[in-house]
């Protein structure tokens, strides 16, 4: 699997590790596991696949049952804490809960190059009471929006341009990323290096 496979990707990465986030999980959403209202359990490298795939599709068709997040280690990255949600907009209320409760900071990337609907191209960076939000959009006309202090990563020329659509595009994306070391346009960033976290909350 890689970037490729999907026109839309939506995916957060964290500044914790996976152990931390599964233990606060297990405390936050306790009454909810006792009640089977909340699973949350290990999921092995060879089952993660198929798991991550049907969260990637859910965000295209939002058909969804239940709200799902995959937590794991990139095998190329594996010092990096990414999440992987079925809802369209990434469960950026659980990227929220997380980075509030364990002082971390996150960033969550929409990365689009749809061109038969209405593209969408953004990231968010929370950290405590920082916030920066960038993205580019088309609702009926191309819309960009900028908020917060630019980040050390950022090439704030590309937001000067004059087609609307060229300030914020999955290539720019990327190259942040890559800036971040995140390499999304490398196979081993979309596959575990050992155990991944599933949290799962049916309806």
């Amino acid at each position: 699997m890689n970037i490729n496979d999907f026109p839309s990707i939506t995916f957060s990465y964290f500044d914790t590790t996976i152990n931390k986030i599964d233990d606060f999980l297990r405390v936050f959403f306790k009454e909810k596991i006792e009640n089977n209202k909340t699973i949350i359990s290990r999921v092995k490298s060879n089952e993660f696949k198929a798991l991550s795939e049907c969260c990637l599709k859910a965000q295209q068709s939002y058909n969804i049952g239940s709200y799902e997040a995959l937590f794991y280690n990139p095998s190329i990255c594996k010092d990096k804490t990414i999440m992987i949600s079925n809802l369209t907009d990434g469960w950026f209320t659980l990227c929220n809960v997380i980075s509030h409760n364990l002082e971390c900071s996150y960033y969550l990337f929409t990365i689009d190059d749809r061109v038969s609907s209405e593209p969408s191209n953004s990231f968010r960076y929370v950290n405590k009471d920082v916030e920066r939000v960038v993205y580019s959009m088309k609702d009926g006309k191309w819309i960009f929006y900028s908020e917060g202090v630019p980040l050390f990563f950022e090439d704030e020329k590309n937001y000067k341009k004059r087609i609307i659509k060229e300030r914020l595009t999955k290539q720019i994306l990327i190259e942040y990323c890559n800036l971040l070391g995140l390499r999304v346009d490398e196979n081993g960033f979309w596959f575990p290096v050992t155990e991944s976290l599933m949290v799962k909350n049916p309806f």
